[in-house]
C-alpha cells in the first residue's frame, strides 16, 4: 500500500513538472513574435524613393514651340532649323546673363561662311535677343566654315559666350528641303541645346 501511494505521488509530481514545461515552451514563441513584430512597423515608408527615377526635364508645349516659330518667322520669314538654332543660342545667352529681350547689353558677332543656312543663324539671334544690324550690336563676319562660330558678349562685364554648331546637327539639318523647313524648325525648338551647339565661356 505504501509503495502504491509513493507511485501515485511520483506520477502526480511528473505530470505537474510536464505541465509547467509545456506552458513555458508556449510562452517563448509568443514573446519572440511580439519582439520581432515591432521593428517591422518602424521601417521607412518611403523606401521606394531610393529606386525611383529622377524627374526628367519637361518638354516644351506645342504653344511654346509655336511661339518660337512665330518669333523667328517674323524676322526671317521662315522658321527653318538654322534660324531656330540661332534663336536657341540667343535664349541661352539671355538666361546666362539674366537679361530680358531688347536693350543694349549684348553684342552679337556671328562668324559665318557667306552662304544661306549658316547665315540664317543671325536672324534667329536677332529674334531672340532684340539685337540688330541697325543697332550695330549684331554683326556678321565672313569666314571659312572651319572657323564658323557665334560670340555673344555681355558689354558691361566683358564676358563672352562662344557657340559652335555640333557636327551631328549639321549632318541632320543641312540642306533641309524648303517644304520641310517649318517641321524641322519645330524639331530644333524641342531639342536639348546640347544636341544643337557647344558653348564655352570666355571671361
Amino acid at each position: 500500500m505504501r509503495t502504491l501511494l509513493l507511485g501515485v505521488l511520483a506520477v502526480l509530481l511528473f505530470c505537474g513538472l510536464l505541465q509547467r514545461g509545456l506552458f513555458a515552451h508556449q510562452k517563448t514563441p509568443t514573446t519572440h513574435r511580439s519582439a520581432t513584430s515591432r521593428p517591422a512597423t518602424s521601417r521607412p515608408v518611403n523606401s521606394s524613393s531610393a529606386t525611383s527615377k529622377p524627374t526628367s526635364r519637361p518638354q516644351r508645349t506645342r504653344q511654346q514651340v509655336n511661339t518660337i516659330l512665330k518669333q523667328v518667322a517674323a524676322i526671317h520669314g521662315a522658321p527653318g532649323p538654322f534660324a531656330v538654332a540661332g534663336y536657341r543660342m540667343g535664349m541661352y545667352a539671355k538666361r546666362h546673363f539674366g537679361l530680358a529681350y531688347g536693350g543694349w547689353h549684348l553684342l552679337v558677332s556671328h562668324y559665318t561662311p557667306p552662304k544661306v543656312q549658316y547665315s540664317c543663324l543671325a536672324d534667329g539671334l536677332q529674334a531672340a535677343t532684340g539685337t540688330s544690324p541697325g543697332k550695330m550690336n549684331l554683326r556678321m563676319h565672313f569666314v571659312k566654315l572651319a572657323h564658323m562660330r557665334t560670340v555673344i558678349t555681355h558689354r558691361k562685364s566683358g564676358v563672352s559666350l562662344i557657340f559652335r554648331l555640333r557636327q551631328d546637327f549639321l549632318k541632320t539639318y543641312l540642306n533641309t528641303p524648303r517644304k520641310d523647313l517649318k517641321r524641322a524648325g519645330g524639331l530644333v525648338a524641342r531639342l536639348p541645346y546640347t544636341n544643337i551647339f557647344d558653348v564655352h565661356v570666355r571671361p
